[in-house]
Parts: structure tokens; sequence; C-alpha cells
């Protein structure tokens, strides 16, 4: 802590040339050892216990990095006009030394630099002209001391090149803030569900193009676990699908959203009491019991009819015997910005005999108007 800011760094181990100072307390390095000294002060040539050898040892792998590499994913959606910056982490085995974002929406079309913000991580804005309802397509362009690769793909050189033969572009969908707040779309998101493994656990086509049904049928909505044959039984079968992914970009269109519209049936030829709830970054849920036909229909519920349920902790605790239901005593009302997973649970509001029957729920959709 008595370093000051602007501290020397100096390597020690073999073949690291180190000798700089800080800049506002930190400094860029690579795997080594380093002495870190306040400027003005010297540093001993010596330390009592500790022999040159043992300063100066270090020992690494070689690097692997034998190309350039990109990590990037693009929001699937974004409100018209609302700010938004696109972020990447990029690895080479050469000095990166530029790279750049290309953008088309339409028939406008941008380019900008991506800046260097810390370690790996290169971002920039989007430029305004381009946040217009439509279908925003761009690629990232990185540029090293032996040539450019764009991504997605990584292919050698850049689209401005006449025999250049690209991969399809990252794509976002420009929408108007009275669009609907998508948070869950079976045919998108069901792979990310999260909940106990059933062997009826599946994801269908639905009946209009490009909608999909994800299915649960659970027989037996408590079973007697061998390890835990003592344990009070509780009738519960609950899945999770966190969203934060998914509305990132649409923050700003949630302020005016007044209400859950649940796409969804029964299976079993029979009616199904499914609670459905937001959870929130704290842990705390706020959800209602909707009563589903076993014809696809949508059904809504008015934000304001959503009162505190049972978080359930997913996956599930191992051993057995650790509570099922999230413990806490946060009494903060709900805040839509601070809503994270939609929590479906099958029990809740079931009569004794409805307990011991076998359930099912299709989910097309989950959406806030």
């Amino acid at each position: 802590p008595d370093l000051g800011a602007d501290f020397l760094i100096t390597g020690l181990n073999s073949g690291n040339e180190v000798s700089e100072n800080a800049t506002e307390n930190g400094f860029s390095v690579k795997p080594g050892t380093y002495i870190l000294v306040k400027n003005g002060k010297k540093s001993r040539s010596s330390y009592k216990g500790w022999s040159e050898r043992d300063l100066t040892a270090f020992v690494a792998p070689k690097t692997t990095v034998d190309r350039t590499y990109l990590v990037h994913e693009a929001v699937p959606t974004l409100t018209e006009g609302e700010k938004h910056e696109i972020s990447a982490e990029i690895v080479s085995s050469k000095p990166v030394e530029k790279v750049e974002a290309w953008f088309r929406n339409g028939n406008t079309y941008e380019s900008v630099q991506l800046q260097h913000k810390k370690a790996y991580e290169y971002g920039a804005a989007v430029p305004e002209t381009l946040l217009k309802n439509g279908i925003l397509e761009y690629r990232i362009i990185v540029t090293t001391s032996v040539g450019t690769n764009t991504f997605p793909g990584g292919q050698n050189g850049n689209p401005g090149e006449w025999d250049f033969d690209p991969d399809e572009p990252y794509k976002i969908r420009v929408v108007e803030t009275k669009f609907p707040v998508y948070l869950f779309n079976a045919s998108e998101d069901s792979e990310n569900i999260v909940a106990r493994w059933l062997p009826t656990l599946n994801t269908v086509p639905a009946a209009h193009p490009g909608e999909a049904e994800f299915r649960v049928n659970v027989e037996k909505l408590f079973e007697v676990d061998p390890e835990n044959t003592e344990a009070k039984p509780v009738y519960d079968y609950s899945f999770r699908y966190n969203f934060n992914r998914k509305v990132a970009g649409r923050e700003e269109a949630l302020e005016d959203k007044v209400k859950l519209v649940i796409k969804a049936r029964s299976l079993n030829d029979k009616p199904l009491k499914l609670q459905v709830a937001l959870v929130m970054d704290n842990g705390r849920s706020f959800g209602k019991v909707i009563e589903l036909q076993p014809e696809i229909e949508e059904y809504e519920i008015g934000l304001s009819e959503l009162q505190p349920v049972k978080t359930v902790t997913l996956p599930r605790p191992y051993p057995s015997f650790l509570p099922l239901y999230f413990e806490h005593d946060i009494q903060e009302p709900l805040k839509l910005e601070d809503a994270e997973s939609l929590q479906f649970s099958i029990g809740p509001g079931l009569s004794e005999s409805e307990q011991q029957e076998q359930h099912g729920v299709g989910i097309v959709s989950v959406r806030l108007e």
C-alpha cells in the first residue's frame, strides 16, 4: 500500500527485461517474476532468507497461441436509438496493430476502430446512424504484423478485397421501442434451460414457422430418495431459464412493460396449474399460478399481480437433505430491471390428489408487453 502510484517494476527471471514505472497503480505484464520498488527507493541486491535463485526462479508452459483468436457474441436484439457498445476479446501470436468493425444496416455503411480497453479486451460504440429499425450486420477485422483476419470465421484478408469470401456476419435485430421484449423462445433458448433431467424433456416444432415447443412430462412430482428416506415429501418440479443475455440491448424498453404473456399449453389432455415467476438478481422471486389448457393459448399476467414466491435452488442441491428452496429474509419489491430468470414450477396450487398425478407442460414463448 505504500508503493505509491508510480512504483518501479523490474523483471527478475531469465529473459524478462521489463523495467518500467507503473501508471496509476497498474502495469501490464507477461508471466514471470517481478520485484516492485517504491519510486526513489533502491532495491536491495539480497534479501534475508532468500537466495538469488529463489527470486529469479520461474517456470511456465510455452504459449500455444499459433494464430489470431477472437471471442465475441452479438446481442440478439437492440431497441432503436438505444446506445450500444460492442466488445471482443482478442488473442494473437503476433502484436495486434488495429481492430475495426465494419457495419451495415440497410443501405447505411459505417466503420469504427475498436479501442484497447484492458488485457485482451477491445470495444467501440456503434454509430448512432446505424441504430435504426432494421437488421444490423457487422464483421470485426483484426490487423497484426503479418496481415488481417476477419471474424466471424477468422479468414485471412478483409471484405474490401475482391476475392474475399466471408462467413455470415454478426447480426442484431434493431426493433422499435413498442416491440415486445422476449424473455424465452423455445426455438432459440430451450437448450439453456436448467432442470432436473427427465427422459420426457424434449423440444419439438410448433404449428407456426420458426416456433418450437419445450415439453416436460413429470410422472411423479415426488420420489423417495434412497439416500434420504426420512425426508418430508416436496411435490415440486421446477425449471429455470436465465434471460440476461437475451434482453441485453433492450433494457430501456423494459420501462413501459406491464404484463407477461405466456404462450403455452398443458399436456396429457387435462388442465395444469403452472406457477410462472420472475427471479431477481438477489434471489427473490415473484410469481403467480395460472391454469393452462390442452390447446396452445396465450396467457397474460399483469406485473402488479406477481407476488413473492419460493425460489427453487437449481440445479438441485446434492445431497438431497440440503434445502430445495433458497432461504433469505429479503424484503425488496419487484423491480423489473433486476429480473434475470424465469422460473416455472409444477406443484404450487395443486391439491393432495393432484400431487399424485402425472403432469406435463409445453411452452412456446414468454414475453413482456
